[in-house]
């Protein structure tokens, strides 16, 4: 019997409990409802005029599409003021969108009728002499992401369509479109698998379109309950997060930014996070799950916070597998930040830990048993990654 277990939520995702299972027992529980909203912290509150869109990348620095002062814009880490704020490239017309990838690269979308462009601004590149123009043939373009390979896709709002920039592409004959069906797509995002999210503004929805959809037919609605969605990010549980702001006035809308949980299709599991927002267009997520927000009528930037909510004990009868030693304690779902974090990802109606694991906990074991399966765990003495990782792949 295993009494007062600690189990943490990943996210303030609903209906989706998160059980860190090591050694070899496995705990029958009931479902719970996570309301955790996290914390909203304002970053940088001046030097911006009417920002849109924020990426960040790896080490937590953050670009801003500052759209009136015409500018793409870094925040470096830790930077709280406009005093450390800098101007990658100036001159533009409209910059809306924007994306970084693993290298630094920074792309951008400029949203300007009469300059509709998507460029790329090469990691050290501080003139518009630097600044490469990718694909063509778009109206308007909002939103942009990149994936791991630097192919970019363009919310394309004046053509009513989501597009890819295949990598070295530099005119409109080599871009593609993707899915369809769209009325002012605004935001973009794309997951590691090549599904690509989009915030489909005048249709007040967001959807998704799978890797190789090439037509309406295979674009899928996911949550519901939406205003007038912008900037969107996915994580890498497949969490979507939105910036559901106002209409163009400002005046109508949720103001509101919001998360839909993966595989989420109804507005009874979408969750709105923090508060006091008055239009959120740009969204970012970081590794860590912590999400960035423009909030473009107010000119401030702002984190969301979502660190590990207060814990929740309750009691729970363990089922023996093979060992008699049972540890339960939740870290992180979206990093393996060390040793002693692996998740079960169990829905509401099924809350048992014979459900699959994570993908990504399942490909770290594999990894660690293949090339680390004498290694001491720092946490766990006398563990291996090998016993540690065993009873979790026979989960699978």
């Amino acid at each position: 019997m295993l009494v007062n277990s600690l189990v943490r939520f990943a996210s303030p995702t609903k209906h989706l409990l998160l059980i860190a299972a090591l050694g070899a027992w496995v705990l029958p529980v009931e479902a719970q409802t996570a309301h955790f909203s996290g914390a909203v912290t304002t970053l940088v509150s001046g030097g911006f005029y009417s920002p849109i869109g924020v990426a960040v990348d790896g080490s937590g620095n953050l670009f801003i599409g500052d759209d009136a002062n015409h500018a793409v814009k870094e925040i470096p880490a830790g930077c709280t003021s406009s005093a450390c704020v800098t101007t990658l490239v100036g001159g533009f017309s409209e910059p809306y969108g924007v994306a970084v990838d693993g290298s630094g690269n920074v792309f951008f979308a400029n949203a300007d009728a009469n300059a509709s462009m998507v460029g790329e601004i090469p990691s050290g590149c501080t003139s518009s002499t630097c600044v490469t123009t990718l694909g063509g043939g778009f109206d308007e373009p909002f939103g942009v992401a990149v994936d791991g390979s630097g192919n970019v896709y363009v919310a394309n709002w004046g053509n009513n369509k989501v597009q890819e920039i295949p990598v070295g592409c530099t005119s409109s004959t080599c871009v593609t479109t993707l899915g369809g069906g769209f009325n002012n797509p605004a935001g973009v995002a794309v997951d590691g698998s090549g599904n690509v999210f989009v915030s489909d503004n005048a249709n007040h929805a967001v959807k998704e379109i799978p890797a190789g959809c090439a037509s309406s037919a295979c674009v899928t609605t996911l949550g519901g309950g939406f205003g007038y969605p912008y900037g969107m990010a996915v994580d890498e549980s497949g969490n979507v997060f939105v910036g559901d702001g106002g209409n163009d006035e400002g005046d109508v809308g949720n103001h509101a930014v919001k998360e839909v949980p993966a595989g989420c299709t109804s507005s009874a599991c979408v969750t709105t996070l923090g508060g006091g927002f008055s239009d959120p267009d740009g969204v970012a997520v970081d590794g860590s799950g912590n999400v960035f927000v423009v909030d473009t009528y107010i000119n401030t930037v702002k984190e969301l916070d979502l660190a590990d909510p207060p814990s929740l004990t309750f009691a729970a009868t363990a089922r023996r597998r093979s060992s008699p030693k049972t540890w339960a304690t939740f870290r992180s779902m979206r990093l393996l930040q060390d040793w002693t974090s692996i998740c079960l990802a169990l829905p509401k109606s099924k809350a048992w830990a014979h459900r699959p694991i994570a993908p990504a906990v399942l490909r770290w074991c594999r990894e660690q048993t293949a090339t680390s399966a004498s290694a001491s765990l720092p946490q766990r003495q006398g563990a291996s990654a090998a016993s540690w990782c065993s009873p979790i792949m026979l989960l699978t």
